[in-house]
């Protein structure tokens, strides 16, 4: 079940802690931003990591992807299924929820990776909009009936609102 907590400063320290590990198993052959609401100051959410890696070819991400998996991290390749310029792994197995990390591994120059930036600095530069954003999710959780998916599809039209301006 879905659960929306409380903006936390110790997120920021978090993903410190997560981008130290990504890169010492990764290397330095990729961009690692922290992206999603826990990278918003003030904007309440899951409380999941989001971790963006950059990679400049498919090749790379593919290698870094086993890599992650022999360290302890999991693959949701199911949901991207043929796509590969594009991996979602997680630290956890199971249903996430707080503390977790979602990695988001994806080529340096594509629209996903410009658009995670954009809406994460957008939200920052526009504390007004960040904090509609934060209300929101509330509203949508509980319109979603606590449903993970439902609730992303429905959040997902504010982010491309974002994009939009």
């Amino acid at each position: 079940m879905l659960k929306i907590y409380k903006s936390k400063k110790s997120f920021g320290k978090l993903f410190i802690n997560t981008k130290k590990e990504l890169e010492n198993i990764l290397g330095d052959d990729c961009i690692i931003e922290h992206v999603g609401s826990t990278a918003i100051p003030g904007v309440d959410g899951k409380g999941i990591i989001d971790v963006l890696i950059g990679f400049d070819n498919e090749e790379q991400i593919i290698k870094a992807a086993d890599k992650l998996l022999r360290h302890g991290y999991f693959s949701a390749r199911k949901k991207l299924e043929g796509r590969k310029d594009r991996v979602f792994m997680s630290s956890s197995n199971d249903d996430t929820t707080i503390g977790d990390v979602h990695l988001h591994m994806v080529l340096k120059n594509s629209a996903d990776f410009i658009d995670f930036i954009k809406v994460r600095d957008f939200l920052r530069q526009n504390p007004d909009e960040a904090e509609k954003y934060s209300e929101l999710k509330y509203k949508i959780a509980k319109d979603a009936g606590f449903d993970r998916e439902e609730y992303k599809k429905q959040k997902s039209k504010f982010i491309e609102e974002i994009l939009r301006k």
